[in-house]
């Protein structure tokens, strides 16, 4: 493991930054994805702020500890994730459950 340390800090943050942001993508992909169906969504409130709460534990903790790897993709990640949750509580008010 001794060949990690010689990878500076900075590529560490950079490269962390950059998968960071691509996972994103896949959070901003549904959140499109949401908004285009025309019907409830399937997914758990529960599901929705549990990732939340965690995005917004993580983008702390990056500020915390000063780790911008951390910080950039989970204010991105929690941002969309509101984003997501206005939609489907806005698609699930629009389109109530079916008895």
């Amino acid at each position: 493991m001794e060949i990690l340390k010689l990878i500076p800090d900075v590529a560490y943050e950079t490269i962390g930054i950059i998968a960071g942001l691509i996972g994103c993508s896949v959070i901003g992909i549904q959140v499109i994805t949401e908004y285009k169906q025309h019907h409830r969504s399937s997914l758990s409130y529960a599901f929705l702020f549990g990732w939340l709460g965690i995005y917004m534990f993580w983008a702390i903790y990056g500020i915390r500890y000063e780790a911008l790897a951390l910080f950039i993709p989970n204010t991105v990640a929690s941002i969309l994730q509101i984003a997501m949750i206005v939609v489907i509580l806005q698609k699930n008010k629009k389109y109530p459950p079916q008895e």
